[in-house]
């Protein structure tokens, strides 16, 4: 049994375990700290809810997804363009403010439980109102540029990144925003928090204080649990990227990062659970409103049968076709087995299994050939073959994109530019056509998809009309001038 095959049946099984329990609690959460009184006019508890909406958004939106994906083999994502982005928008969005709330309430309850009467003072509902209509505001702002630069890949047809800053940023967001920023505000305001109950002999209302803190810490051993492994992981891959790796290694690595990822979901999923076995006061509310609670049990019941049946006969025949096989996971679409290696179920001719890597962008290779996806490309050399990036590939004495060779194009002296433009030490190329006239030692980018040569400027490929390189210079976004001071707008 290979550990794919395993991850597979951890990520239906085991993830549609953490979706029903996580729809159902974070659905009670919801209902209680908006329907109960007591808990509806304290700030604390006002956090945990918008914290348990959003924990059911995020659960929804890419627990459920994943798990159709993984069983039945279809996501929307790589055939939906505006899912591809809409997703990205929801899952950053929806994660940070889940967090934040988790940070506001640990930090809320500090306040709430100091001796100090000046800080108890910002303990405050109609605060707490605007800091999460902030919050909010701020995290949806930010989840723009994940709308923006988030695209299908022609090549994978997966939804990837297309701007390498934007790509930085996300790697250091998910380690930053979503594991290091909360794990430490929970730990020390949830010590400080654990320091002001311990030195407190006297407050009003000290056993509902004492139960919101109970409640408030039990939430970041929950963190501590469910993130710091994601943490980890995410540090090891960005560390780890670039990296020339082996089948077997892509394969252990894929298999953690499904471990990881189950284990992250629990964060999302494990707030109610939390509560009902911290706070009696909960438990109360609880029970007293269970006879309610029977139509949320219903309808979880329902949606349950639906999403298993969605991707049980599909994993049945996925199921087979692997024992059958003995085939195992190697990275995406790739499988093989002793001998040979399949893309997406299709055999690669002549790929041998024993010395068979993956690389990225749809290329592979063994010791002799170079293949992308499932073809073989006849005229690269496996011993000088590497990757350029966006696509592009190279060998001893041919340039590739995809599974063509860019003709002209000279290997020894290729280099990748911006914008479409790539060149060697002789001519320029956009979009792999050759561009009459220009000149590539002297070919450079001015702005806003302006690049200019000694001689002549360039707008998306296309020569500008009567401008003159030697003087052209940009001016605003889409504006620029020449010598003559004749303004170019976009000309092309």
């Amino acid at each position: 049994m290979s550990l794919s095959y395993v991850g597979t049946q951890l990520t239906i099984y085991v993830g549609s375990a953490i979706l029903i329990a996580g729809i159902l609690g974070n659905g009670i959460n919801i209902f209680i700290f908006s329907s109960v009184r007591t808990y509806r006019n304290t700030p604390s508890t006002f956090y945990f809810l918008v914290g348990s909406i959003h924990n059911l958004l995020y659960l929804a939106i890419n627990l459920t997804f994943r798990i159709v994906s993984v069983g039945s083999g279809f996501d929307l994502t790589r055939t939906s363009l505006a899912w591809c982005r809409a997703r990205s928008f929801f899952l950053s969005t929806n994660s940070a403010i889940s967090f934040t709330c988790s940070c506001l309430a640990t930090i809320d309850q500090f306040l709430a439980t100091s001796q100090s009467a000046h800080l108890r003072r910002y303990s405050k509902i109609e605060l707490a109102y605007r800091i999460v209509l902030v919050t909010m505001v701020v995290w949806y702002l930010q989840g723009i540029p994940w709308i923006l630069y988030q695209n299908i890949s022609p090549i994978s047809t997966t939804c990837v990144r297309t701007n390498a800053i934007y790509a930085i940023y996300v790697s250091v967001y998910l380690l930053l925003v979503l594991c290091v920023i909360p794990v430490v505000v929970m730990i020390g305001f949830g010590f400080l928090t654990y320091r002001n109950i311990r030195l407190t002999i006297a407050l009003a209302e000290l056993r509902a204080d004492r139960q919101l803190a109970k409640m408030t810490l039990i939430q970041v051993v929950l963190v501590i649990i469910s993130i710091i492994p994601y943490g980890i992981n995410t540090a090891y891959g960005l560390i780890t990227t670039g990296m020339t790796k082996d089948a077997n290694r892509i394969l252990i690595e894929s298999f953690v990062s499904t471990i990881v990822s189950l284990i992250s979901y629990l964060y999302y999923m494990g707030g109610f659970y939390m509560f009902l076995i911290s706070s009696s006061r909960f438990r109360h509310v609880l029970s007293s409103t269970a006879t309610i609670m029977q139509f949320h049990y219903i309808s979880l019941v329902v949606t349950t049968a639906l999403l298993l049946s969605l991707v049980d006969s599909q994993v049945a025949n996925n199921t087979g076709k692997q024992l059958q096989d003995k085939a195992c996971h190697v990275y995406w679409e790739y499988t093989k087995d002793a001998y040979d290696v399949y893309y997406i179920g299709k055999k690669i001719k002549g790929a041998r299994a024993s010395s068979f890597q993956v690389l990225k962008d749809g290329y592979s290779k063994d010791i002799s050939n170079v293949y992308y996806m499932d073809k073989k490309l006849a005229d690269a050399r496996a011993s000088s073959f590497q990757l350029t990036g966006d696509g592009y590939s190279k060998d001893i004495s041919d340039v590739f994109y995809g599974d063509k060779i860019i003709d002209g194009v000279r290997a020894s002296s290729f280099e990748l530019l911006k914008d479409g433009y790539i060149k060697d030490a002789y001519d320029v190329y956009y979009m792999r056509k050759k561009i009459d006239g220009a000149h590539a030692t002297s070919f450079k980018f001015v702005n806003d998809n302006y690049w200019k040569d000694a001689y002549d400027v360039y707008y998306m490929g296309k020569k500008i009309n009567d401008a003159r390189g030697s003087s052209f210079e940009f001016i605003d976004s889409g504006y620029a001038r020449d010598y003559r001071n004749a303004t170019c707008v976009n000309q092309q």
